[in-house]
């Protein structure tokens, strides 16, 4: 079986299987119109069925593996040509991902996909996000391509992975909560589901309604697990986080433990 995803610089990933039945499944981040970081080694990904070989070619790079575990992942290297052989809208790239929370890592977003710079594209970006895209292409006259994970007034342990506050006493009360969460996942959702009906009921009929029910997945852990988890292995450049909700020594030491575990595996 054969496989084609265009991705990057219109170079064609191709994946070929040994087994006719199977279907190989890449995330959506390795996908049309893909930005890569520029001479830095590049990672593929996905899954396909137990045992069969795969082969990734890009450009004149050939890698095969095998698939263990229901996974494959091989490494090659990528040269990105100058800006000027791209279009204006092409050299700054988007890639926007909806919300996604889970009580364990998953792999892959929702679907999605990258987009070129224009007005529509941009709508629904952070405009720290993009400006900084913008400046840092215009800087270093190379294309850029940028992948918010973002969500109004979270705080910065929903966006933190479970082996960041493993085994270390200054998150235990988080590393708690995180758990309580993921074991009790199905429950939440259920309730803030339930909650939110009868919110929209009360409003509808006229009725007071107080504040409207918490998203289940504000819970730490819960955002990294479905957002980030998902592109962790794509490598990237540089990292911007704002946040707002949380104090600074707080931010200092659960952001520290996140930016090293969210590095490239």
């Amino acid at each position: 079986m054969r496989h084609i995803v265009q991705i990057a610089v219109l170079a064609a990933v191709v994946m070929s299987c040994g087994r006719l039945q199977a279907e190989l499944v890449v995330p959506h981040i390795l996908s049309d119109n893909m930005m890569l970081q520029l001479d830095k080694p590049m990672r593929i990904w996905g899954k396909e069925d137990e045992g069969a070989t795969v082969t990734v070619t890009f450009k004149d790079q050939n890698k095969s593996t095998v698939v263990r575990n229901g996974q494959w992942s091989v490494m090659g290297e990528t040269h990105c040509p100058e800006a000027a052989e791209y279009p204006p809208n092409d050299q700054v790239r988007l890639f926007k991902q909806q919300r996604q929370v889970a009580a364990e890592p998953v792999f892959d977003t929702l679907k999605t996909g990258w987009a070129s710079d224009s007005s529509a594209s941009r709508r629904h970006f952070s405009a720290v996000a993009y400006y900084f895209a913008r400046e840092l292409h215009e800087a270093l006259g190379v294309p850029v391509g940028i992948m918010p994970a973002c969500d109004g007034g979270t705080n910065t342990q929903y966006w933190t992975p479970l082996t960041a506050l493993e085994g270390n006493p200054q998150f235990k009360a988080t590393l708690d909560e995180a758990i309580a969460a993921r074991n009790n996942f199905a429950q939440l959702e259920a309730k803030f589901e339930a909650d939110k009906k009868e919110h929209f009921r009360k409003r509808n009929a006229g009725e007071k309604t107080g504040s409207p029910p918490t998203f289940y997945g504000r819970v730490p852990c819960a955002y990294y697990n479905g957002m980030i988890h998902p592109t962790r292995k794509a490598r990237s450049g540089e990292s911007v986080w704002a946040e707002r909700r949380i104090s600074f020594a707080a931010l200092r030491k659960c952001q520290g433990r996140r930016i090293a575990d969210c590095r490239p595996i």
